[in-house]
């Protein structure tokens, strides 16, 4: 079901979202999604078949999705013996380039279910115009073993345009490493160790980073900047109040993310205060001072928010720039601007069973929505007078 506000200049193609569900079969689960960082047509699942799904929209068709790869476990050299091993997320990252040469390198990291250890691939060739044919262009890395982390690694990400790839693990450290050099750069233990009442709720639920500064969401309700430079970490869960793993029994990540300028910073997992109760929202917060809360995005119902996420697009209009974040729980997902507290669009029943993850495409044109029945939903928004 889509519901919009007339007169706010979006739409979504309600088409789309009922001709591509269930095409992105992953036999059984879908924990992730993310958009290719430059291709507007090409994004990646990850699922409970243990697999890394890359998908391409053929162009001049919205309902025509190609598999054009899969990459699985045993290609990165760690074969069980127990069978078919979830991959529980996978992200893209687009390199530094060389020196003496232009083309940067294209990464795919992945996180598997009970494992210490991360996968990457890398593109070994330039990407064809015609996606479908880039079958064989990749090429696996040594899986590296984190060695420092004790726990399960829960969640991964890049930092924008480097090298640089950041792993949370289920005892709450985080782990800076550059996959270009195979360099170990940092460790942050115990960023999530204890809440006040005793309970060990250590994992790092989700990661995100621009700059100089890494976000790490951590399932004890705490959200915590951690500086690649000379300042200090800073705990945001003093100033606002977030959900802990405890009070929701289906939470299996929780997504924060930068705007594409760098100035605002979207938090997930917010309780917000009202006259009416308690209301579950996502924290839009200033990135320099996050002390200040510029915007309280709530949701109808009492689910707490997974993730809120920047759309990479800003519009300019005269001398204002607005931005557009997707919040989302496990049964819908809802538009915002940055110029209002009133949605622009609500996603819901999209799918069986939990939304899992969500992800906008390059030109901020379409939304992949990942589940938890097996299928991924792709909605192309168009702005409209």
């Amino acid at each position: 079901m889509i519901e919009t506000h007339v007169g706010l200049h979006m739409r979504a193609l309600h088409e789309t979202v009922t001709s591509l569900t269930h095409r992105a079969k992953a036999c059984g689960q879908v924990f992730s999604v993310d958009w290719h960082p430059d291709h507007p047509r090409c994004f990646l699942t990850s699922g409970s078949d243990g697999a890394v799904k890359i998908w391409t929209i053929a162009e001049g068709g919205r309902h025509n999705l190609l598999l054009v790869k899969a990459l699985c476990l045993q290609d990165g050299g760690m074969a069980s013996d127990l069978g078919v091993i979830a991959c529980t997320m996978a992200r893209w990252g687009l390199g530094t380039a060389p020196q003496g040469s232009s083309r940067r390198p294209l990464y795919i990291a992945a996180a598997f279910e009970g494992a210490e250890e991360v996968v990457l691939w890398v593109s070994v060739s330039p990407e064809p115009e015609d996606l479908s044919q880039w079958r064989e262009h990749w090429r696996t890395r040594p899986h590296y073993h984190n060695g420092v982390h004790i726990g399960n690694v829960i969640s991964i990400a890049f930092s924008p345009g480097t090298d640089l790839l950041l792993t949370g693990c289920s005892e709450g450290s985080v782990r800076f490493m550059n996959v270009e050099r195979r360099e170990l750069l940092s460790l942050h233990q115990n960023i999530h160790a204890y809440t006040e009442t005793g309970d060990r709720i250590r994992c790092v639920r989700g990661l995100t980073c621009y700059g100089d500064n890494v976000v790490s969401v951590g399932g004890d309700g705490r959200v915590i900047i951690i500086s690649m430079g000379d300042e200090e970490d800073r705990d945001l869960s003093t100033a606002m109040r977030f959900r802990r793993d405890r009070d929701h029994d289906w939470y299996p990540a929780r997504y924060a993310s930068y705007s594409p300028n760098g100035q605002l910073l979207a938090l997930p997992g917010g309780v917000h205060q009202s006259a009416e109760g308690e209301e579950e929202c996502a924290y839009v917060v200033d990135a320099r001072d996050p002390s200040i809360v510029r915007l309280k995005l709530c949701v109808d119902g009492h689910v707490a928010i997974m993730g809120a996420k920047f759309s990479p697009v800003i519009t300019k209009e005269a001398l204002a720039e607005r931005m557009t974040i997707a919040v989302f729980t496990s049964e819908s997902v809802v538009v915002f601007r940055t110029d209002s507290m009133v949605p622009v669009m609500c996603l819901s029943e999209l799918h069986y069973a939990p939304i899992t993850d969500v992800s906008w495409s390059r030109d901020g044109a379409r939304l992949a929505v990942g589940s938890a029945d097996g299928s991924c939903s792709v909605i192309e928004i168009l702005c409209v007078e």
